[in-house]
């Protein structure tokens, strides 16, 4: 059933973006729309112009177009919108759908249009975003860790051959990835990350787009791991919690800072005083209907897929509630790479695209969900006592 709905959706955007009336506009004149156009200008598709609601961009040019003010558009039927804003997404979809426009024929989300075009167009798997899990180690034990770390009974440093195995068998069927991120845990404990980012650079750095690694800021990386990040052009990207109110921890940010610039490595830095409340530890919170948490499912949109060795996981948040033995295994939440029934790219695609068999996740009975759903919010990297961890 789930394959013939994701049939149904595949065949109905290809429509859409075949049809050579239809005339298309990218929403968000910044980093991802640029990015977008960039992809899009290589493959020869057509884009009208550029969308934003930012009066210091508004027709100022961008990519070759003078940035467009959304009320001065002539909306129509054939008129199309790639999402690809970072910045306040539900209130973009909003007046999209004040408009009477509808997801997934009117407007897409960028990387649901890009793999869907690059798919039909050049028969070529396109994955957003993965998260490769490459040990559980942290110096932090956070209360609300979305992986749920500090509540796992055992906790692994993957060996450096199994996690290239499972890039090998995801890259044997995946022709590009936009992002992957290195993370933990605390990934600069990992001993064998140097080899490890030589390894990926050597191989497969032509079929990702941006490479980080994810770090906490609470250690340095060592001379040799920032030597090994400026050759393959990978950038840390840093949770700085100091402006928590709740972090108990003194981390001199900006000496890591200093330091990351003085060896010439990229990074970026995000100030993290909230996170979202997952609701982590309440088993069967709601009493809903399969179609109320298959729309939930839907509407959360949780991006971000995470690689286990040769796991592929949808939400790396139930990988962590089934690590922390709070949920038993389902299966709907993972794809075994090694199994060949599955591992092919149309799989893979309906998989990234959020077709599951059964329409949700069974994490989504007691979870509150991701940005475009949850509303509840705690204190970032709040931590507990030994006591409190398994």
């Amino acid at each position: 059933m789930i394959t013939n709905t994701f049939n149904i959706f595949y065949n109905d955007t290809v429509k859409i973006l075949s049809n050579p009336q239809n005339q298309f506009y990218i929403w968000g004149a910044g980093i991802m729309g640029e990015y977008v156009f960039h992809h899009l200008k290589e493959k020869s598709f057509p884009i009208q112009g550029f969308i934003d609601t930012n009066p210091d961009k508004q027709k100022k040019l961008f990519c070759g177009f003078s940035v467009l003010d959304p009320d001065a558009i002539t909306w129509t039927d054939s008129t199309k919108i790639i999402l690809a804003s970072l910045d306040y997404p539900d209130g973009i979809e909003q007046y999209l759908q004040s408009l009477g426009k509808k997801e997934n024929l009117d407007y897409f989300f960028s990387n649901t249009f890009l793999s869907v075009y690059m798919m039909n167009r050049h028969q070529q798997l396109y994955l957003h975003h993965i998260n490769v899990n490459i040990t559980d180690r942290c110096t932090l034990r956070c209360r609300d860790c979305s992986l749920l770390i500090p509540y796992y009974t055992s906790r692994h440093e993957y060996p450096l051959e199994k996690v290239l195995d499972g890039l090998k068998k995801l890259f044997e069927v995946t022709d590009y990835v936009q992002e992957i991120h290195l993370i933990g845990g605390e990934p600069l404990l990992y001993s064998e990350l140097p080899e490890l980012i030589s390894e990926i650079g050597n191989k497969y750095r032509h079929k990702i787009g941006e490479l980080a690694i994810a770090t906490n800021g609470t250690i340095l990386p060592s001379k040799e791991l920032c030597q090994t990040a400026k050759a393959y052009n990978v950038f840390f990207t840093i949770s700085d919690y100091t402006s928590s109110p709740a972090f108990p921890i003194k981390v001199d940010i900006p000496a890591l800072l200093q330091y990351l610039e003085m060896n010439e490595v990229v990074y970026r830095i995000g100030n993290k005083a909230v996170w979202f409340d997952f609701n982590n530890t309440e088993k069967d919170s709601f009493s809903e209907s399969s179609e109320v948490y298959t729309e939930k499912f839907q509407k959360c949109f949780f991006r971000n897929r995470g690689l286990y060795l040769d796991k592929l996981y949808y939400c790396q948040h139930q990988y962590g509630v089934m690590r922390a033995e709070l949920l038993s295994d389902d299966s709907d939440a993972y794809l075994e790479l090694s199994n060949s029934s599955t591992a092919d790219k149309m799989h893979l695609l309906q998989f990234e695209l959020g077709f599951v068999p059964r329409g949700f996740l069974l994490q989504c009975q007691q979870c509150n969900g991701f940005e475009r759903l949850n509303h509840h919010f705690v204190d970032a990297a709040v931590q507990l006592d030994s006591k409190n961890c398994k």
